[in-house]
């Protein structure tokens, strides 16, 4: 069993929509978020912009996402939008194993509300606790099961000595507005290793 606490981050830029109630300059992701008359949520895979500047709201642009995503929530950042979501299996996958669950993000740029534009995507292996934004950067919390043996057998305790500390950490995967990998690898670097008394399950916890 293993939990370990990293830091991974997201730079945008400045800005916040005031929905979160409990730290001051912290802002928490929503299904649905609005700033200076534009709001901005996730339905059916596609980001859809609408202005709600006056009594009668009016769709403005939308964006398809490259892959199809379950329980979208959304950061505004300044002309900005931070898209974290679970993206769903393909066809070519076979059964979706929640322990295999990976965390998608995007960034799209709202500069022109008729025609937002994909700039970067992200997807790193473990499912989505919770974020929050602080200043310019967005920061999750995932949760993650590492590929490991965790039966009592002398060929489990063998398998788990030739393990390095590489082994426990989720690996992450950017991409540009084409789709071309810009970086592959771990998700963070980790300089300590820290695990309950008692057997637990192989979940790691990276910040």
């Amino acid at each position: 069993a293993a939990d370990s606490r990293t830091s991974t981050a997201m730079p945008v830029a400045g800005g916040s929509t005031g929905t979160n109630v409990q730290e001051a300059g912290i802002d928490e992701p929503d299904t649905l978020k609005a700033v200076d008359g534009l709001a901005v949520t996730v339905h059916d895979s596609t980001l859809h912009l609408v202005d709600v500047s006056s009594d009668t709201p009016r769709a403005t642009g939308s964006l398809r996402l490259p892959v199809n995503v379950l329980d979208a929530q959304v950061f505004l950042v300044g002309k900005r939008a931070v898209v974290i979501a679970t993206p769903l299996p393909t066809q070519d996958s076979g059964a979706w194993d929640p322990g295999l669950q990976t965390t998608w993000t995007g960034v799209v740029d709202l500069a022109d509300a008729s025609a937002p534009t994909l700039i970067t995507t992200s997807e790193v292996e473990g499912f989505l606790v919770d974020a929050r934004l602080s200043g310019d950067t967005v920061r999750m919390v995932t949760s993650f099961r590492p590929n490991v043996p965790f039966t009592a057998e002398p060929t489990t305790d063998q398998a788990l000595a030739e393990l390095t500390g590489e082994d426990f950490l989720p690996q992450l995967i950017s991409r540009d507005a084409n789709g071309a990998p810009t970086k592959a690898g771990l998700a963070t670097s980790c300089t300590a290793l820290t695990h309950p008394s008692e057997a637990a399950g192989p979940q790691v916890t990276t910040v």
